[in-house]
């Protein structure tokens, strides 16, 4: 493959890995003068209808996913029997490797690390797609420490949460999840687990689950607990041992049942607590709650998981707040005031707010007055408006209200 051109731009430069059903190449693309990696299709596969079935499947699912956490996917195709994926050259190493020289990490460096395979997670999940394969060896580390999921090999793009396995369960038997492992139905919560196992060995070095052979460590997925990890490492937070055993569960009811609410877990854990550095060992943070800002109001928040997501829309910065805007038109009665007025027929038509910050809304429109109401999203700017209703250009008599 050195030396051959593909698409007329694509020159094979060096092999840089090897997988199952693929290897990957450092490629140059002529045409826009940069280097890129490139997956083909290994030649004992190339007349397999099964295998390129999935390989394309592959190359549909990878190429609709744009997230700082996911290897970008640029192009794809088939020549002479070749088939191949376009993908970014990431300058790292797998986290196996990183794992290998540094690990068990510090709880913290490790709590950073699960929240941007989360982050990743939440955006494959979101566009349909499972990838049942999370392990390290599929998690690329740059030297700025930021992670990037990478290899859709058994990627599937689902149209419903759930689908069924083929004849032989899929995925690699220290990070498969019990229901994998017995060739059931999958969904997202079986990349949570996957999570919670690769979570487990960053804190602890170690595998909650080894054997001799796949078989035997697919059967401890399915009937066996771990050792918890503070019983390995007795620096690790309380907390964040509930969270990895909680993306452990095997029943995946039990589980998180979505990536971004094991984020909002996550970045809770790692802004309550702090770190010693001396002493290697966390230490419970002072932190405080917000309280509501309505003065005539003193309510507490008797849940936990309220409290939590206090704390985070309160503290982490990467974890968006987004708002739906409720707006009362107190030039209602003075319409010439308001510049979407119908100011003949007395009819108000509602401004487009949605993209607008909410800072910038309130300068725009002046005239009226703002209540927000907070959501949670790992998918929007903070403070940009998402969400209005009545939608814009919808005629109201006024006076009237949005929420």
């Amino acid at each position: 493959m050195i030396g051959t051109v593909l698409a007329g731009r694509y020159e094979i430069i060096e092999l840089i890995g090897t997988g199952g059903m693929a290897d990957v190449y450092k490629a140059k693309c002529m045409l826009l003068n940069r280097e890129v990696a490139i997956k083909v299709l290994k030649k004992e596969f190339s007349n397999d209808e099964d295998f390129i079935k999935r390989f394309n499947i592959e190359s549909q699912a990878a190429a609709g996913l744009s997230h700082t956490n996911i290897v970008s996917v640029h192009d794809v195709g088939t020549e002479n029997d070749i088939h191949y994926i376009v993908m970014e050259l990431v300058d790292g190493i797998t986290l196996k490797k990183y794992l290998s020289a540094h690990a068990p990490l510090e709880w913290h460096e490790a709590v950073a690390f699960a929240t941007q395979i989360a982050s990743a997670l939440h955006n494959a999940h979101r566009n349909g797609v499972v990838h049942r394969d999370i392990k390290p060896q599929n998690i690329l580390v740059t030297k700025d420490n930021v992670l990037k999921v990478t290899d859709f090999g058994i990627a599937r793009a689902v149209s419903s949460y759930t689908m069924k396995v083929d004849d032989n369960a899929m995925g690699t038997a220290h990070y498969c999840s019990p229901e994998q492992a017995r060739g059931g139905f999958t969904d997202e919560r079986s990349d949570i687990y996957s999570l919670g196992i690769v979570m487990y060995e960053m804190l602890t070095g170690k595998l909650p689950f080894e054997s001799d052979n796949s078989i035997s460590v697919a059967i401890k997925h399915m009937q066996e607990d771990a050792v918890k990890p503070s019983e390995i490492i007795d620096s690790i937070p309380a907390e964040l041992e509930k969270v990895v055993l909680k993306a452990m569960e095997k029943n995946p009811n039990d589980r998180f049942q979505t990536a971004s609410e094991l984020f909002i877990e996550l970045n809770y854990v790692l802004q309550t607590q702090k770190f010693d550095k001396k002493k290697n060992e966390p230490v419970i943070a002072d932190v405080k709650i917000k309280e509501e800002k309505n003065k005539g109001k003193n309510k507490k928040n008797d849940s936990d998981s309220e409290d939590k997501r206090a704390v985070v829309a309160a503290i982490i910065s990467s974890f968006v707040i987004v708002f739906v805007i409720s707006l009362i038109a107190v030039g209602s009665f003075f319409p010439n005031i308001l510049p979407w007025n119908n100011r003949e027929s007395g009819i108000t038509e509602t401004p487009d707010l949605v993209g607008l910050s909410f800072e910038k809304a309130v300068e725009t429109y002046s005239n009226i007055e703002f209540e927000k109401q907070e959501e949670f999203s790992i998918e929007y700017d903070e403070g940009i408006i998402i969400e209005q209703s009545p939608e814009a250009g919808e005629n109201i008599e006024a006076p009237f209200k949005m929420r």
